[in-house]
This record gives structure tokens, C-alpha cells and sequence, in this order.
């Protein structure tokens, strides 16, 4: 008798490399789009006219911050 995992992490570890670097990504995808409306919202107080030319890693870290305050 084989025991079978039921965790996800578990079998992603026997798929072929190519597979496992893409299911890992899609398994840390958002599965509702409220989480990704949120994200907009905070991006859109955070993105504002004057802040235009605010740099890339900057407006992520603000956005991520906002967004895991309980962190």
C-alpha cells in the first residue's frame, strides 16, 4: 500500500522542473479578484499625479505595506 500526499507542495515537488517553477507561481495567485481590486485601490491613493515619477520598488513596497499592515 503507497500513501499518497494530498498536499499540493508535496506533489508539485515530482513534476518535471519546467512545471514545477510555473505551478508554484500559479498556486500563489490570488483565486478571487477581490484581493487583486484591493491592490488597485491602494495603488490608486498611493500613484497619484504628483508622485507620477515615483520609481517602480518604491510604489511596490508602499503597496505591499499598506496591504499587509497586519504583517
Amino acid at each position: 500500500f503507497i500513501r499518497r500526499s494530498t498536499d499540493v507542495w508535496t506533489q508539485i515537488d515530482h513534476y518535471p522542473d519546467m512545471i514545477k517553477k510555473v505551478a508554484r507561481v500559479l498556486t500563489c495567485l490570488p483565486t478571487t479578484q477581490v484581493t487583486v481590486e484591493r491592490m488597485f485601490s491602494q495603488l490608486k491613493l498611493v500613484l497619484r499625479d504628483n508622485r507620477a515619477r515615483m520609481g517602480y520598488d518604491l510604489c511596490e513596497a508602499i503597496v505591499f505595506l499598506r496591504t499587509n499592515k497586519c504583517v
